[in-house]
């Protein structure tokens, strides 16, 4: 049975709502010895932040193979069926499937039909195997659309997909990753969030360049929440993501605890939707310090002044 989605529900009807986490956990869930990392280690550590805070909403990003069309579907819901399934047994959960829609990496984003599939393939998943022979619920709330082009002329492209994926599913985020183009903000009236600031917290331009490429991206600092819709409407509908927060990266100088701190006391004054800070990228990052998935979503439940948050 599908569950409540109280912070969506509770962001429409106020200004004060609570900060949600969303959470890109995009790793393969599995523990593959020709892999130099267990996956699954990232999974048990965003599902023990989740019980650890029940009075935070964790939005998670499920980020299957860069998302459909799957090559092999039947693979990838055997594989991940256990952890989605734990996850959407968390009442404090609301499960995003991943698409990508091209419109910042190419001319025109993806052809719609493929788009609308890939929401269909999503829709239609509910009880799956995994591969010990336990049925999971591997459903997903919502759907997480990246690479949003918010040009005026994508405008309706991506009206449409919305409305088609809300429809579908029910909830629906849109990553452009930097402001919404002002003639497109049509956008926040039907999306239930927009991830309109993504960057990298280091200014190392010796940083992992697949992640942080010099000279393409203003390090995060509280400054950049500037960048924010002025519009308390469009704010609260806002999400925020930040990536490889270290000073160096060789030698290795991660951040401090405090900045952090005090980079998540300044999103949460903002009043957005969500946010999330990770240690390195979107995989292999949720047990690193300091920004990892359980000090992260402590840190958010100190801020707002929760029962879950535990002084540091």
């Amino acid at each position: 049975m599908m569950k409540l989605l109280p912070s969506i529900a509770s962001l429409l009807g106020t200004a004060a709502a609570a900060v949600d986490i969303l959470l890109p956990l995009y790793i393969y869930p599995i523990n593959d010895s020709q892999k130099p990392y267990d996956g699954t280690v990232d999974w048990q550590a965003a599902i023990a932040a989740i019980d650890a805070h029940p009075d935070l909403t964790f939005n998670v990003i499920i980020n299957p193979n860069s998302g459909p069309p799957f090559a092999s579907e039947a693979g990838i819901k055997i594989d991940w069926a256990q952890w989605i399934g734990q996850i959407n047994n968390r009442p404090n959960t609301v499960t995003l499937g991943y698409i990508s829609t091209l419109g910042t990496v190419q001319a025109q984003p993806q052809d719609i039909a493929i788009v609308k599939q890939g929401v269909d393939t999503y829709a239609a998943w509910d009880i799956t195997n995994s591969w010990d022979g336990n049925s999971w619920d591997i459903h997903m709330d919502g759907i997480f659309f990246d690479e949003v082009n918010t040009a005026p002329a994508q405008l309706q492209y991506y009206t449409d997909v919305t409305n088609y994926a809300k429809s579908a599913t029910g909830v629906v985020v849109l990553n452009p990753g930097v402001a919404v183009n002002p003639a497109s903000s049509s956008l926040y009236t039907v999306a239930d969030a927009i991830l309109s600031l993504e960057t990298c917290y280091t200014a190392d331009p010796n940083a992992p360049q697949d992640r942080c490429p010099r000279n393409t991206y203003t390090p995060f600092t509280t400054a950049s929440l500037s960048s924010l819709p002025t519009d308390v409407a469009q704010r609260v509908k806002s999400a925020v993501l930040v990536h490889d927060f270290y000073d160096d990266w060789e030698p290795y100088q991660p951040a401090s605890v405090a900045t952090l701190q005090a980079d998540i006391n300044a999103i949460v004054a903002q009043g957005v939707h969500s946010f999330y800070i990770t240690q390195w990228g979107y995989n292999e990052s949720f047990t690193r310090e300091p920004a990892s998935v359980g000090t992260v979503s402590n840190l958010l439940a100190l801020a707002e002044g929760l029962a879950s948050g535990v002084p540091l």
